[in-house]
């Protein structure tokens, strides 16, 4: 769907200083007003983050559809780095299962016990592979993968779990390319660039969910 919100609508949800005054200059104005803005925009000129930070500052009217396709978001994002936890715990289903109950759960599909369920098994096993190697950057990766994964089925609102789905995996592909590299020089290089690439993968998703 192609979403709308206004700069009225987008200040009634407090908004950070910085990114409230980067939008009002590149929109050439000095206070809020109620004409239509859309996500694409908000998206190619503000990014992916703050894109998420506002989804929750929407009509009234479009709040269901945007409440779903924001926790398919966050599972999407989530998905992304799944790689991250199965490549060190192959036969362990339980992230990718949280995954999809989350999904069932954004289309009215399973109910609050399966959403429970499947959170709990998510952060089980986020904590088995913390404990498996505290140092290690591949088990460090695993860790924000599950994490991530049980982001997406807390009973936080949907625009939480949006925003933390998509900072917890965009770590999680840092977290994957760092510290494997052979000094500190690379190893930032690394990071930054994974980092950055998972970034470029949310603008994709978030495009498809709210602005086409």
């Amino acid at each position: 769907m192609k979403l709308y919100t206004t700069l009225n609508i987008i200040r009634q949800h407090n908004p950070c200083k910085d990114s409230w005054e980067k939008a009002l200059k590149l929109l050439g104005k000095t206070k809020p007003d109620d004409d239509p803005l859309s996500f694409e925009w908000i998206l190619d000129n503000m990014g992916v983050c703050d894109a998420t930070g506002w989804i929750q500052a929407v009509r009234d009217e479009d709040r269901v559809d945007v409440e779903r396709d924001a926790r398919l978001f966050a599972c999407d994002c989530a998905e992304s780095v799944l790689d991250n936890f199965e490549s060190e715990h192959p036969q362990d289903g339980r992230v990718r299962e949280c995954i999809n109950v989350s999904r069932l759960f954004a289309r009215g599909e399973t109910n609050d016990e399966a959403r429970s369920a499947a959170y709990s098994a998510a952060w089980s096993a986020a904590r088995s592979a913390a404990n498996s190697a505290a140092d290690s950057a591949a088990y460090s990766a695993a860790w924000s993968a599950a994490r991530s994964a049980a982001d997406v089925a807390a009973w936080s609102a949907a625009y939480s779990s949006a925003r933390s789905a998509a900072d917890v995996a965009a770590y999680s592909a840092a977290r994957s390319a760092g510290r494997s590299a052979a000094d500190s020089a690379a190893d930032s290089a690394a990071w930054s660039a994974a980092y950055s690439s998972e970034r470029e993968k949310q603008s994709d998703i978030f495009r498809k969910y709210f602005c086409d």
